[in-house]
């Protein structure tokens, strides 16, 4: 899923994601995108509206 999709289906960019992929720095401008789109997660909205990763629905393959 590309940024403009998960903004038109009202998704991510997902905070506090954790750094589980060997390619992406957590630095990169798209990494809160790539997590929302790769982590199968659950999560709350914060008092600024932004989408926060409460937990990691399964087990996230690192390889």
């Amino acid at each position: 899923m590309g940024v403009k999709q998960a903004r038109a289906l009202e998704r991510g960019p997902l905070h506090e994601a954790p750094q589980i992929f060997p390619d992406v720095d957590e630095k990169y401008w798209a990494f809160k995108d790539i997590a929302e789109g790769a982590l199968d997660h659950s999560y709350i909205i914060d008092e600024d509206n932004r989408e926060i990763l409460n937990k990691l629905l399964e087990e996230q393959l690192t390889n």
